[in-house]
């Protein structure tokens, strides 16, 4: 922090009236008394983070959840400031990458359930490595798998006892309720169904299963710009692109580590000093940190008609099925008492259609729609699997021609 004298401070005069000296003195009051004070020192500080404003709109708040897509995030620091453009790389944006933590080695695994579940996986632990090795066995009736550690080796037995096989929300309960990895380890179901029979796959088939490393990605914004006179206290950035549904970590640092390459956040110098690094509200930390959640709504990328697939080291295309493959979002995959996807599951086939155009260009005679005879969700790739009654083309019957759907 540096110190600067004023170079305005002036002597503070004090003039003293006739009428406040003492009786003897008043004839002979000829001038003012002159006081001389201390010279004025102005103490220079760094910015103080006031509020980040995302779209426009009401300021961002640690743990909101925004169900607008985010084109820029505007900084305000205090007014006082002029933020030295050279050392945005001071404010940091980055997601989790699905997890929902940051910093903590992750993983996600179906367990050999072609995607019938995804089951998260987080060290509890700031750079925790683990691995897991899980196998199978007759634990006999209503019995939890078994859990056991040594080291960062962590040991799962899945019950295979007809009638109490492990299913996915049961090894949840297991691995999250366990005194041997409790406190090192947590698991959630990240998609599929929570009823999942994971005992009748082979564990060799997906085991062991690493948490070696974070899954957290860094946001390059498109720019980062200060603003011009006299908005010199505010900082915009700009993406060049949407940002996915995920937890957001947003950081503004106040510290250099240039072994880490990192440069906080500063004003601008003044007669050729460096200048002042970010004061965070918070003096127990180095940084501001905001957290939030963008949720917005699942969203088609992509379909793929009569997809190509390799079966049994053979390429063949499924010409009955369309692909349909959605964002990171996780829908939901529900099932009624007797087996059959309810009215909201992702796998229901009402919400899936194909729509016969006639090669026209009205939308009148487009009344033919095919809907897919069954569904199938992959929780963890994020896409739904339609097979429809026949080969794509020959749907609408004999004569009809080029079909476009």
């Amino acid at each position: 922090m540096a110190i600067r004298k004023s170079t305005s401070a002036n002597p503070k005069q004090t003039s003293v009236s006739k009428n406040e000296l003492p009786n003897q003195a008043r004839g002979h009051f000829r001038k003012a008394v002159i006081e001389t004070l201390e010279q004025r020192q102005l103490m220079a500080v760094g910015p103080r983070l006031i509020g980040v404003q995302p779209n426009a709109s009401d300021l961002l708040e640690n743990g909101d959840v925004r169900t607008e897509a985010l084109r820029e995030l505007r900084f305000w620091f205090d007014d006082a400031q002029v933020i030295d453009a050279a050392t945005l790389s001071g404010i940091r944006i980055s997601r989790s990458g699905g997890d929902g933590s940051f910093g903590f080695a992750s993983a996600s695994s179906d367990f050999g359930t072609n995607g019938r579940v995804d089951i998260q996986l987080t060290s509890k632990q700031l750079g925790g490595t683990f691995e897991l090795r899980v196998d199978r066995g007759n634990l006999g009736a209503n019995a939890a798998p078994a859990i056991s550690s040594v080291g960062n080796i962590i040991s799962i037995t899945l019950n295979t006892a007809v009638g109490s096989e492990t299913t996915a929300s049961a090894l949840v309960n297991a691995i999250n309720g366990s005194a041997a990895v409790a406190s090192r380890l947590s698991a959630k179901i990240n998609g599929g169904l929570p009823t999942t029979n994971l005992a009748t796959i082979n564990p060799t088939t997906y085991s062991p299963i690493r948490l070696t490393q974070t899954n957290d990605v860094v946001i390059q914004p498109g720019s980062a710009l200060v603003g011009e006179n006299p908005d010199e206290n505010e900082v915009t950035l700009r993406f060049a692109e949407n940002l996915v549904d995920d937890h957001y970590r947003l950081e503004v640092l106040g510290f250099d580590d240039p072994t880490l390459g990192i440069v906080g956040l500063r004003n601008v110098g003044v007669g050729g000093l460096r200048g002042d690094l970010l004061v965070p509200s918070n003096s127990n930390t180095r940084q501001e940190t905001i957290d939030f959640r963008l949720d917005l709504g699942p969203q088609v990328v992509a379909v793929v008609p009569q997809p190509v697939l390799r079966v049994n080291g053979q390429l063949t295309q499924h010409r009955d099925t369309v692909v349909v493959y959605f964002d990171n979002d996780k829908l939901l995959i529900e099932n009624d008492a007797q087996g059959r996807p309810t009215s909201r599951s992702v796998e229901n086939p009402d919400f899936y259609q194909l729509l016969f155009t006639r090669d026209t260009i009205r939308n009148t005679d487009d009344g033919t729609a095919f809907k897919p005879l069954s569904v199938r969700y992959n929780a963890s790739a994020n896409t739904a699997t339609l097979v429809f009654a026949g080969e794509l083309d020959s749907l609408p019957g004999p004569g009809a021609g080029p079909v476009t759907y």
